[in-house]
């Protein structure tokens, strides 16, 4: 039963449809009706709206549930999410809709024909469209939709069953959710109270707190939200603080933030965008983004969204702040084809404007765009790009506006080729004392919006199956393919079955067609088509088309006018025809006369009605038609005759002449004579005229050619050309006459002259007089040598001046002057030559050193005028040198050429003569060559002294070939060249070199002085001792003297050297002290007193020998006074001197002993606790003198700790 029901209701909304709905239609500005709805029955198919006048059985509607998400309004888990709404849940019924058929009215209930699909929540903004249906649509201006105003609007939704042609744009740009309005506050900055700025939201009556209010968006209302930074669904989230911007509004893409609050006067803004609470995501106190709801895929075939609203900032007192953009509306079209014209379907959001001094509101969001179609043809642009935030007037003094998030375009197939798609994201807001450069201060742009494909629009209980309308054609024709539209609804899966009868009454009869469009068979009865379309369990009966078959028309007749010959551009009488009154369709005859110049291809006339046509001027040789159109059925009646055109005459004779005042003329003839009846058919008429207005025959001047007389007038003849009915006058032909040209003058005063094979002066001419005029004068100068034939000049000969060239012979010039028909010739002028000067250089070649003179020898012939001037160079200085010279003849001239290099060739050349006249030599012979070689420039060395009986010298040289002067055979033949020669020698001295340079022509000398000696040799320190006898120290050693209670020491120092240089010698103490303490100078011996231990042990003595530039040589000393002195012999004979062995400094030490021993090791003598005082003279233990010979001793201190000495004593007694 139910499947019944359905199919009644269908083929009811198509009888609907086909009563005057599929005729094409002019559509524009708003085609919707809207209207809240209060409620929905549990029926699900009966609602109750606010007021359904506009609402009619069978209409086809759609309901829309604008509003009812339940947004996150926790912020303690993540701030962040504030406002979102992440999954259907939070969306609960917010943008559901469906497309239903109404099924009956009463009063505001309105009866659907089918029960809803979805749920909806009527206590949250829903509204009932109504869609208009068409067969085809044109748009004649700007297609809309009304605006969101809270309870309905904001929708735009059409069906076309063929083709909706965009002659215009459909807009519903700013038609969705409102922006956000400015909130007025007492411009408090957010340092005043952080916590509270840095909050998401504030009721509606926290009218203290400065906060913009937030953009309107798919969730519920709630005044305890409706201000401060946080998103309320897609709606952007208001500034909180002092100017902050507003967020942009979020669809599918989300909104952008709106920018910072005033910063140049809260100059210590909380840091809110470094806050952990919010990881990065705010943005110092600006509005947070509409919610993009594409993101969670909130977005599908029956859920769809206006843009969310911009939210909108703060003001205070004269400052002025902008609202929050509105979002975009939504814009559904089901359609077979949309043909387009470059044009656009706009759903875009808001631009915020205009610029203010205060916060700037945030973008509007990109509407939504559906489409169901088949095709699109010719070039689109779908926009559902955001809004642009709010611009402000100065950086930094307030925030700007965030741009709004781009819309969804929904397509059920991939979008064609030629349909361009905007969905950007809309820019923030600037500051308008930085444009052009961007400067938002933190606002942001919008997401972009996003794009699906494969989308069907719920339509509930009905198909979208439409077919092409009724046809008219001729028995037996073939009428044209009955297309269907692609079928919308059901399942999606859809089987067709078509049907046809021959009158209304009959049963339909099945065909065999199971496609979608069907091609009727040629037809001899008027027959009727139905398309049955079936999906799941809805069987939708599409549209009745009736073919209508008429009769063939007969009766058709036309008739030519009486005459059929007319000359081209004449009109021809008018052609008769009968009317028809048989065949096709006998309320409707269309005529439609046509002309043809081929018979081939024909052109519909302008000057038709039914039965009489008049064609007018005869262009050519013409064939009529008339072609009668009724019902489909088409006949033609021709005319075989033509109207034959003769073609017009073709008079034209020779164009316009000029001539000379006086002078004959060109005969005028036919320059073209041609058509009419053509040659000897013409006859002929001449007029003249001397003003172009008042013309008289020549008389006598019958023939086709004329010859006028001399003119001393200009004047004007045209000529008339007669052949039958055929008449052309020519245009007039002008003999224009000219005065003579006159005042063709050389200005120059003759007779001129100019050097040989020089350019003369400029030949001026006057200005001209006569002929056209000013501007019109062609120049063509000639010459003429020796008086000969006159030449044309072919360079540079046009002008009224003329600059001859260089001559080498007397020539004589003239000006002709040409002026249309009028020339002219000047008197000739003479140029005369002038002799040039000649000169030479009687060359030589020479070399010679630099600075050194040299003459040239000039000479002069005697042509050209003296005095004159000469000038000449020498190849190397880029000056040259003038001579003045008064008489021919020979001239020498010396010249001292210089050089620094090695050699620099000097060629003295003549530049120029220039004599009296101004005239130039030609002939300038001879040079000479001079090769000047440079003086070196040398240095034999420092002079230089060397510690060794060899040196190497150091000299230098720029260039030539040097070599020593060795008088002491001291240098290698080798070397002898060498500036780095070697000097070797035997004996020292003082040597003097010389070093001589030679370059060819230049010699130059330096000496050097060189010291060569060899060190102080066998240098020697000898210590005296001054009780006893003189002690040689070893110098290799720096010797070590051990004295015992010796306050005083003499030491002298000895070398040997093998020349006389001088040699300086010094004593010092290094270590310890001593009297007297310094260094002494050339001293051999000296006597240090006071000697003092007292830094360790010891007194250090250095002896130093200096030579020159040798290696120093020194010895040193080492007294130690604090030890006991070893001696190494004694001569105990008896003479008083040295006759004892004696240990100085041992009297500190009493506990002692001394042994002594032969060379074989036996004990010879020993004495415990040995003194000075009772020293060893020399005896054995039994007191007998031992002999001469070397003897060995032990000498053992007992103190603390124990010491031993060991050596050897020489025995001497004499």
């Amino acid at each position: 039963m139910k499947r019944e029901f359905l199919i009644t209701i269908f083929f009811s909304f198509f009888i609907f449809l086909s009563n005057g709905v599929f005729s094409q239609t002019s559509i524009s500005g708003i085609i919707n009706s809207y209207t809240a709805v209060d409620s929905i029955f549990s029926t699900k198919d009966t609602i109750l709206v606010t007021d359904a006048s506009a609402f009619s059985a069978n209409d086809t509607v759609m309901i829309y549930q604008v509003k009812g998400a339940n947004p996150v309004i926790d912020t303690i888990t993540n701030p962040y999410n504030f406002g979102s709404v992440r999954n259907t849940t939070e969306l609960q019924m917010a943008g559901k809709y469906e497309i239903i058929l109404v099924q009956e009215k009463i009063g505001n209930l309105i009866i659907f024909k089918a029960i809803l699909n979805n749920e909806y929540d009527t206590d949250e903004f829903v509204q009932l469209i109504k869609i208009p249906s068409y067969k085809s649509a044109r748009l004649e201006g700007e297609l809309t939709c009304g605006s969101w105003d809270g309870t309905s609007g904001g929708i735009l939704a059409l069906m076309v069953s063929d083709t909706l042609f965009l002659d215009y744009d459909i807009n519903v740009v700013g038609k969705g959710f409102l922006g956000g309005a400015p909130f007025e506050s007492n411009g408090e900055c957010s340092k005043a109270d952080s916590a509270i700025y840095g909050s998401q939201y504030f009721s509606e009556s926290a009218t203290t707190v400065s906060a913009g209010f937030k953009g309107e968006g798919i969730a519920r209302f709630n005044s305890l939200y409706r201000k401060g930074l946080g998103r309320w669904s897609n709606g952007g989230g208001g500034g909180n603080a002092r100017f902050a911007g507003g967020g942009g509004g979020g669809n599918s893409g989300n909104g952008g933030y709106g920018g910072e609050e005033d910063t140049l006067t809260c100059v210590t803004t909380p840091a809110f965008e470094d806050s952990p609470n919010y990881d990065g995501y705010w943005n110092a106190l600006g509005g947070s983004d509409g919610f993009g709801l594409g993101k969670q895929n909130l977005v599908n075939d029956s859920t769809i969204f206006f843009g969310g609203g911009g939210g909108a900032g703060t003001y205070s007192g004269l400052k002025t702040a902008s609202f929050g953009g509105n979002g975009g509306g939504i814009v559904i079209i089901i359609a077979r084809i949309i043909q387009s014209a470059n044009d656009k379907i706009i759903a875009n959001g808001e631009t915020v404007s205009p610029i203010v001094t205060a916060s700037g509101g945030g973008g509007g969001a990109g509407g939504s765009i559906v489409f169901d179609i088949e095709t699109v043809i010719g070039n689109l642009t779908v926009s559902t790009k955001g809004g642009d935030g709010g611009w402000v007037e100065i950086y930094g003094n307030s925030g700007p506006g965030g741009g709004g998030g781009g819309g969804p375009v929904l397509w059920n197939n991939t979008r064609p080729d030629n349909v361009t798609l905007i969905s950007t994201g809309g820019k923030p807001g600037n500051s308008d004392d930085r444009a052009p450069e961007l400067f938002p201060h933190k606002a942001k742009s919008g997401s972009a919006g996003t794009e699906t494909i494969n989308i069907k629009v719920p339509l509930t209980g009905f198909l979208f199956n439409s077919i092409t309308s009724n046809q008219q054609v001729c028995m037996g024709d073939v009428p044209e393919l009955i297309t269907g539209t692609e079928p919308r609804g059901g399942n999606g899966t859809f089987t067709f079955q078509w049907q046809y009868k021959k009158n209304i009454s009959d049963s339909w009869i099945d065909t065999s067609v199971t496609t979608r469009d069907l091609q009727p068979v040629s037809l001899t009865d008027t027959t009727y088509y139905q398309r049955i379309v079936t999906s799941g369990s809805i069987d939708d009966y599409g549209n009745v088309v009736e073919i209508i078959v008429h009769d063939y028309v007969e009766g058709n007749t036309i008739y030519m006018p009486m005459d059929s010959v007319i000359c081209v551009g004449n009109s021809v009488g008018e052609f008769l025809g009968t009317r028809v009154m048989l065949g096709g369709d006998p309320v409707s005859y269309q005529y439609i006369w046509e002309y043809s110049h081929d018979y081939t291809n024909w052109t519909q006339g302008t000057g038709g009605e039914d039965t009489v046509y008049a064609h007018g001027e005869i262009m050519d040789t013409t064939y009529i038609r008339r072609r009668v159109i009724s019902g489909g059925c088409k006949d033609t009646a021709s005319l075989y005759n033509p109207i034959i055109g003769l073609p017009k005459i073709l008079n034209v004779i020779i164009p316009d002449q000029e001539t000379c005042y006086g002078d004959s003329v060109l005969e005028l003839s036919s320059d073209v004579l041609a058509n009419g009846l053509g040659p000897g058919s013409y006859t002929f008429q001449w007029l003249k005229s001397v003003d172009e207005l008042n013309w008289t025959d020549t008389i006598g001047a019958i023939d086709s050619i004329l010859q006028p007389p001399p003119l001393f007038d200009t004047i004007y003849y045209k000529r008339i050309v007669y052949s039958d009915d055929c008449i052309d006058t020519s245009s007039a032909v002008t003999i224009e006459v000219l005065p003579l040209i006159q005042n063709n003058i050389i200005e120059n005063n003759p007779p001129v002259f100019t050097c040989y094979n020089t350019n003369p002066e400029i030949l001026i001419g006057s200005s001209p007089q006569g002929g056209r005029g000013a501007g019109t004068y062609i120049y063509q100068w000639q010459d003429s040598i020796a008086n000969g034939e006159w030449t044309d000049i072919t360079t540079d000969a046009d002008g009224p001046d003329y600059s001859p060239g260089a001559l080498i012979d007397t020539t004589f010039y003239r000006r002709n002057i040409i002026s249309g028909a009028c020339k002219d010739s000047s008197a000739f002028i003479k140029i005369g030559l002038w002799d040039l000067p000649e000169g030479a250089i009687l060359g030589i070649v020479d070399s010679i050193c630099t600075n050194t003179d040299h003459v040239i020898n000039f000479l002069l012939q005697d042509t050209g005028e003296f005095p004159l001037n000469l000038y000449y160079s020498d190849g190397i200085n880029s000056n040259n040198v003038a001579l003045n010279v008064a008489n021919p003849g020979a001239l020498p001239y010396t010249v001292t050429p210089v050089t620094s290099d090695s050699v620099q060739v000097y060629i003295y050349t003549i530049d120029s003569i220039l004599d009296s006249h101004g005239c130039r030599a030609v002939i300038k012979e001879g040079h000479d060559t001079i090769r000047v070689y440079g003086k070196p420039t040398i240095d034999a060395g420092f002079d230089d002294e060397n510690c060794e009986l060899t040196i190497q010298l150091n000299a230098d040289l720029d260039f030539g070939t040097g070599s020593w002067t060795d008088t002491y055979a001291s240098i290698t033949d080798e070397q002898i060249h060498s500036p780095n020669a070697t000097v070797n020698v035997d004996t020292a001295g003082i040597f003097k070199y010389y070093w001589d340079v030679d370059n060819v022509k230049c010699f130059t000398r330096d000496s050097v002085e060189i010291a060569l000696y060899e060190k102080p040799f066998d240098q020697r320190v000898f210590h005296t001792d001054t009780i006893t006898r003189a002690i040689t120290v070893n110098p290799a050693d720096n010797s070590i003297l051990t004295l015992r209670q010796v306050s005083d020491i003499e030491l002298k120092g000895t070398y040997k050297d093998s020349s006389d240089f001088e040699v300086i010698t010094t004593w010092s103490i290094e270590e310890g002290s001593a009297d007297p303490y310094g260094a002494f100078i050339n001293d051999s011996v000296i006597t240090f007193t006071n000697l003092d231990d007292e830094l360790g042990n010891r007194v250090l003595v250095l002896w130093k020998v200096e030579k020159r530039e040798c290696p120093d040589t020194t010895l040193m000393t080492s007294i130690k006074l604090d030890e006991i002195f070893e001696p190494n012999g004694f001569t105990p004979n008896g003479d008083g001197v040295n006759d004892y062995l004696i240990f100085n400094g041992i009297e500190k030490f009493p506990n002692n002993e001394l042994i002594i021993y032969n060379r074989w090791g036996a004990e010879v003598f020993s004495q415990p606790n040995y003194s000075n005082e009772n020293g060893w003279n020399g005896k054995n233990n039994s007191g007998n003198d031992l002999p001469e010979d070397t003897y060995f001793y032990v000498f053992t201190v007992d103190n603390d700790p124990g010491e031993t000495r060991k050596g050897f004593i020489v025995l001497k007694r004499f």
